[in-house]
This record gives structure tokens, sequence and C-alpha cells, in this order.
């Protein structure tokens, strides 16, 4: 056994969904506002957190009532999010990527765009500038036949809406590598 045997991205993916309380259904909407809704109406039930027109760094949700069940979101989303980086890492070790935007034909964009619209979405500074980018991508997303890549492209939107700028990083990054790494 190896590490890079610990490390599979199809658990993770589904860790991931789990804990952003994303359902196989919300796969087959058209509509990624519908989906967000019954996302955010998942997690008041899952965590008694609303997240509807904030995102998770807002002070007033670590204020009162809501600080706990913040914190434990917070919490859970990172220790996954440390484990697609620990993927991301095996990638990079091993040369093997599996998950490439051509398999989703880059969402109807160029490989060129897409390819900045990654690089964007690397750092800090760069999440900035990728809130047009992320809206074409979720007016795009039903268009998109069920895969793999399907399944982060999700996970990588709604992190977006929510703040979890660190897992759409990572994210960005598994698909970087996939157009670079032959």
């Amino acid at each position: 056994m190896k590490i890079s045997d610990m490390y599979d991205i199809h658990r993770i993916i589904i860790d991931l969904e789990v804990a952003l309380c994303i359902d196989g259904e919300d796969y087959g909407e058209k509509d990624f506002n519908v989906i967000l809704e019954k996302i955010y109406s998942r997690i008041i039930r899952q965590y008694q957190l609303d997240l509807r027109n904030r995102e998770v760094t807002d002070d007033a949700l670590y204020i009162g009532k809501s600080r706990s069940a913040a914190v434990l979101f917070v919490e859970n989303v990172s220790m996954i999010h440390a484990r697609l980086c620990g993927y991301l890492q095996i990638v990079r070790f091993n040369k093997q990527v599996m998950i490439k935007p051509i398999n989703m034909n880059y969402m109807g964009f160029s490989s060129t765009s897409f390819r900045s619209f990654l690089m964007a979405a690397l750092d800090e500074d760069g999440m900035q500038n990728i809130q047009q980018a992320v809206n074409a991508i979720a007016n795009r997303f039903g268009s998109i036949n069920s895969c793999i890549e399907k399944k982060l492209i999700m996970l990588m939107l709604i992190s977006y809406k929510m703040g979890l700028y660190e897992v759409v990083s990572s994210i960005a990054e598994i698909f970087y590598l996939g157009m670079k790494i032959r």
C-alpha cells in the first residue's frame, strides 16, 4: 500500500457533497439557482445555519447562537479540504490526473478562456475577479453530461457562493493540472 492509495478522489467528492448538503438529484436540475436554494435549505436543516445572502466569513455568523453551527460547518469542510489538497499533491507527484476539463468540452468555453478562469481562481487576489465567470459557468451547468468533472464543477460553484474560496482554489488547480498533465 502507498500513501497515494489513501486519497481516492471519488470518496473525497462524496464526503464534500455530504458536508455541503449536495444531493444526487441536484445534478439533474438545469437551473443552478434552484439547486442553490435547495442546498441552502438542507444546510439550515442539518447545521441550523442560514447562508442565504452571506458567506461563511461573515462576522455575524460567529456571534450568538449561530457561532457553534458556523464553526462546525467550517471545520467539517476544512477536514475534507485537507484531503482534497492531499489528492492534489498526489496528482502532482504521480503526474497522473483523471480529471480533465476536455471531458466536459471546457463547458463550451475555449480552452484558453477556461484556463484563464482556473488561473484566476488559484489565489485569493484572483478570486475577487471571477464572479462573472462563475455566473457563466453556473448558467451552463445544466448542459454538462454527468461525469466526475460535473461533480467538481458543482462543488466549485457551491463553495464559491458560500465563500469557501480555498476549496474553489483546490478544485481549480485540479482542473488546471488536468489541462497540463497528459
